[in-house]
């Protein structure tokens, strides 16, 4: 028994990506940020993954700029307009959730993906290997032949040397000289004036080439076709030229090493979350981490608890409920702490549990080295227990100035919108919570509680993933050297400029009350 030759699979993604751009029309996700290629192309590769579950595989991709048909012929592709905005927007996501993938990617200066699928499949054939192409682009038919064959997944249709001569009458490699004849307006190819593809068709079932068909173009009785033919003769000798594809492209590409790899789960999980394909998310079950309970603590002996939890943890994670935005004028509602994932607490500040209570407590942690202080904003953290904390040591994490220098544009910078991008969490708000409007600093206990436990606890999921990227896009130095050290400056500045301001205010105030006197009098 023969043994069963391994398969390659050979996708032709750039063509696809335009396909699916126009396929799928006004898919946006509710930013506005069009979606539409990005759905349409992941739709695509899982279905191509979980139904054919390819051992090897790659995807081709047209490189940018000229290729060397365009010194052939200057005109080449020259009326084709440029790449519409909505489509380059999705570009860098679509790489990263082939990244993701973790899917052999081929890109090759001077050619396009159809030279780079031509070369991979000689080198295949020349190893042993069965192909398959995975496109729509009529352009590779040519290369189906004995072993080679061609899918087009939208419309689920396969070719093989026998489908194309029931299809166009032709072998597959006479397709070639048929849009030699009847050109190609996409890539502006000239072929001969006058002649489309039904005429280029007959031609080509009689006289199967375009050298033999000029070779015998005195034979043609129909007095206008045949003075095309002898006018635009090298003209069609240069359309064959230019359609013919690149088999010998300098390809640093074995087909045996082209495997797919193992998915970055956590990785597709975030940008089908900031996308919103939530029907991704969902088939491949990337759930997001679920939050954890939290101690609502009301008692000396439950800051022992807390105290307890910190130390052993070596974690000690924070987020403040405040009465007003800025963390200097604000009433400080309470406290909320987290040191392992699922595990926190939510301290209310209450006559009984006054800050400086709860910071007798807390202070020793706050200023021991060894413990790691992580926080949406450490600033805002530093300026809000000022009044009653010493200065703290230890400051690690800073989950908004980390996402800030990966992500300076990509969205507003909260802890909502950082939790939504890399763990998929919708944080509830406190109208979400209460069931009607009422500030932060105002919701009942139970539910405080949960709101500061539970940002708490996400600044400590976020920090890891955050401090991971810093390092991976080389940002860590200018985190960690620069950036970190500058929050306890920046924060005293602030407490500084706002003591000076409520002092102004205050004489403000006496100067006034001094004036109406006066008026009075």
């Amino acid at each position: 028994m023969a043994k069963e030759k391994p398969l390659l699979d050979l996708i032709d993604i750039s063509s696809y990506i335009y396909r699916a751009y126009h396929a799928i029309r006004g898919l946006t996700n509710s930013k506005g940020f069009p979606t539409n290629a990005a759905f349409g192309v992941t739709n695509m590769l899982l279905k191509v993954l979980r139904e054919r579950q390819p051992q090897y595989l790659a995807l081709a991709f047209d490189a940018k700029g000229p290729t060397f048909r365009h010194r052939e012929y200057a005109e080449y592709k020259a009326h084709r307009p440029p790449m519409p905005e909505e489509l380059a927007m999705q570009l860098p996501y679509i790489h990263q959730i082939i990244k993701g993938l973790n899917l052999p990617a081929l890109i090759q200066e001077g050619y396009e993906a159809d030279d780079l699928i031509c070369t991979l499949v000689h080198r295949a054939k020349e190893q042993g290997f069965q192909v398959e192409i995975i496109s729509g682009d009529k352009d590779l038919l040519p290369l189906v032949q004995e072993g080679v064959t061609m899918w087009d997944p939208m419309k689920d249709v396969r070719y093989d040397p026998e489908a194309i001569k029931e299809k166009y009458g032709l072998t597959p490699e006479e397709l070639v000289d048929v849009r030699a004849l009847a050109g190609d307006p996409s890539d502006n190819i000239p072929g001969v004036p006058g002649i489309g593809e039904k005429t280029a068709l007959k031609l080509i079932a009689k006289y199967h080439s375009l050298e033999n068909l000029l070779a015998h173009v005195e034979e043609i009785k129909e007095k206008a076709l045949k003075s095309r033919l002898r006018e635009f003769a090298d003209q069609a000798r240069l359309s064959k030229k230019l359609t013919l594809l690149e088999c010998g492209v300098p390809l640093d590409a074995d087909p045996a090493s082209l495997q797919p790899g193992p998915w970055d789960r956590e990785a597709l999980r975030r940008l089908f979350v900031e996308l919103e394909f939530s029907k991704f998310n969902k088939e491949l079950g990337f759930e997001a981490p679920q939050a954890g309970t939290f101690l609502l603590a009301q008692h000396l002996e439950d800051l022992d608890r807390v105290a307890a939890g910190i130390r052993e943890s070596g974690t000690m994670a924070l987020f403040f409920v405040l009465g007003e935005q800025h963390p200097v004028l604000a009433r400080v509602a309470g406290l909320g702490l987290a040191w392992r994932e699922g595990e926190g607490a939510y301290i209310p500040f209450t006559p009984q549990l006054p800050p400086q209570t709860v910071w007798e407590k807390l202070g020793p942690l706050w200023t021991d080295g060894r413990i790691a202080k992580v926080g949406a904003d450490l600033k805002g953290c530093m300026l809000a227990s000022g009044r009653y904390a010493p200065e703290p040591a230890g400051i690690s994490g800073d989950v908004l100035l980390a996402s800030y220098l990966l992500n300076p544009v990509r969205y507003e910078q909260n802890l909502e919108n950082v939790a939504l991008h890399y763990l998929g969490v919708n944080l509830p708000g406190p109208r979400e919570l209460a069931g009607r409007p009422v500030a932060a600093a105002d919701l009942a206990p139970e539910l405080a509680c949960r709101y500061g436990g539970e940002r708490a606890e996400t600044a400590l999921r976020l920090w890891p993933l955050l401090q991971a990227d810093l390092k991976k896009e080389g940002l860590w130095k200018l985190y960690s050297g620069l950036e970190l050290p500058l929050l306890a400056v920046l924060a005293h500045v602030e407490e500084i400029k706002e003591k000076a301001l409520k002092s102004r205010l205050r004489e403000f105030a006496d100067q006034a009350r001094l004036s109406k006197k006066l008026t009075l009098l």
